[in-house]
Order: C-alpha cells, then sequence, then structure tokens
C-alpha cells in the first residue's frame, strides 16, 4: 500500500516581494541626498544595497533596518 504525501498547506500568506526603490526615492524619503547616500556606500556605512551594472537598488525592508541599527537613544539622568 502507497501513502500519499500531503501538499503544503496553500492558506499560509504568499510571499511577498521586497520592494526596490532608487537612490533618489530612499533620498527623498530620508531627507537626504543621492551623494549622501553615495558617501556611505564608499564608506561602507550605508544600508545594503543591490548594484546591476551602474544602478544602485535598494530594497526597502533594509533601509528601514539601517534607520533602525542607526538609532541613537541618549542616556537620561
Amino acid at each position: 500500500m502507497t501513502t500519499r504525501r500531503s501538499r503544503p498547506s496553500t492558506s499560509a500568506e504568499p510571499a511577498r516581494r521586497p520592494v526596490y526603490l532608487k537612490p533618489a526615492e530612499v533620498a527623498e524619503r530620508f531627507h537626504t541626498t543621492v551623494g549622501n547616500l553615495s558617501q556611505l556606500r564608499f564608506q561602507d556605512r550605508g544600508p545594503a544595497y543591490s548594484k546591476f551594472g551602474r544602478s544602485i537598488l535598494y530594497a526597502e525592508d533594509d533601509v528601514y533596518a539601517w534607520v533602525e541599527r542607526s538609532r541613537y537613544v541618549p542616556a537620561h539622568d
């Protein structure tokens, strides 16, 4: 007798495709400049990015994660 394999449940939420932003979109959203983002890339201090030829793209989730990692919480007396 053969046993039938059950299929994975399809009721789970479908995988969300990442949203990619151009440097100008990131700069506008976070009140900085494209030049500043370029310097951050050069200094290896900015958000993760993907490079396709000369084009730079930032995954929106990576940008928000970078902002959270860069957060400063001052000490209170």
